[in-house]
């Protein structure tokens, strides 16, 4: 009868760890894990992104890329997530939705390390058009918007000849009928450069002369700001 009883008990109590595991599994909140790697999370985020359009993807390689350069900037290995201090500046959040593409633009704030970053990202309205194709991109500021002070900061096309590129300081940029952003390829800086037609520009003209007058205009916006336009690899998608 003893060994009944203890055999009993031993079923009760190897149900009630089960039954006690199975709970935690399910009641335990889902661990997030970007797919495209160690990621550094924009703790605030929401807070400025609340009731506005959103693409989980580009979010995702945003947060990414923000890791591979703050591990570029400091001596020591980091773990992702494992600086839990990245907070979005007041006042630098902008969010735009121009020429079919969203564009989120705003500068981080790491305590902790005593580093900013400008992170612009952007995301098609079009399922046609591929993420890639649209502008992820994280850079180092100018001194001037440094609260922490000069970290010497590197940003991932940065090399010991090449200084961060002026062009990072003025995108992105949009305006009626055309846009600019920034993207890396294969360590390459690529502008993108969609260019949306609408009804009224192919009244007079053909829509060849139309995607001209705008290349020509895009070509004058980096001449206002001393760059020359061959210097880069320019990407242009033409939207009707």
């Amino acid at each position: 009868m003893d060994k009944k009883r203890a055999a009993i008990i031993s079923i009760i109590v190897a149900l009630v760890i089960i039954i006690l595991a199975l709970l935690f599994f399910f009641m335990s909140p889902p661990t997030s894990v970007n797919p495209f790697g160690e990621e550094l999370t924009v703790s605030n985020l929401h807070q400025f992104t609340l009731g506005k359009p959103t693409n989980k993807e580009a979010l995702q390689i945003a947060q990414h890329n923000l890791f591979l350069i703050v591990q570029k900037n400091l001596d020591y290995t980091i773990a992702s997530n494992s600086i839990d201090d990245v907070i979005v500046r007041d006042t630098s959040f902008s969010q735009t939705n121009n020429n079919g593409v969203h564009h989120v633009s705003f500068i981080v704030d790491i305590e902790s390390i005593q580093q900013s970053y400008q992170i612009n990202y952007g995301w098609p309205n079009s399922d046609n058009i591929t993420l890639q194709e649209y502008s992820i991109f994280i850079s180092c500021l100018p001194s001037d918007q440094l609260i922490y002070g000069d970290f010497d900061c590197k940003d991932i096309l940065y090399t010991e000849t090449q200084n961060v590129d002026p062009i990072t300081r003025y995108l992105p940029y949009n305006t009626f009928g055309w846009s600019l952003s920034l993207t890396t390829r294969n360590n390459q800086l690529i502008i993108i450069a969609p260019i949306t037609l609408s009804s009224a520009d192919t009244r007079n003209q053909t829509a060849e002369q139309a995607v001209n007058y705008y290349k020509s205009a895009i070509n004058t916006w980096f001449s206002s700001h001393d760059l020359n336009p061959a210097d880069y690899t320019i990407e242009y998608t033409i939207n009707y």
